[in-house]
């Protein structure tokens, strides 16, 4: 869980700083965190539309304005 809140946040500043990208550009550190974030995204099972719980206990339907996480991500 801990995961998922700094990368919602990372996300949300990297997608506001989209637009001054291309003015400044971004230290090396920067750059390494950036990557680092853009792997753990990547590296998500996100899923929409019907989507069956573990264990068979309940299935969902997921808009497309979100996404569901399986435990392993989640974590």
């Amino acid at each position: 869980m801990k995961y998922i809140k700094v990368l919602v946040v990372c996300l949300a500043l990297f997608s506001a700083n989209l637009g001054f990208a291309e003015e400044s550009q971004l230290t090396p550190e920067e750059e390494r965190y950036v990557a680092e974030m853009r792997r753990i995204w990547d590296s998500l099972d996100r899923q929409q539309g019907g989507v069956s719980l573990p264990n068979g206990v309940a299935e969902l339907t997921v808009p497309d304005s979100f996404y569901y996480l399986n435990p392993q991500d989640s974590e």
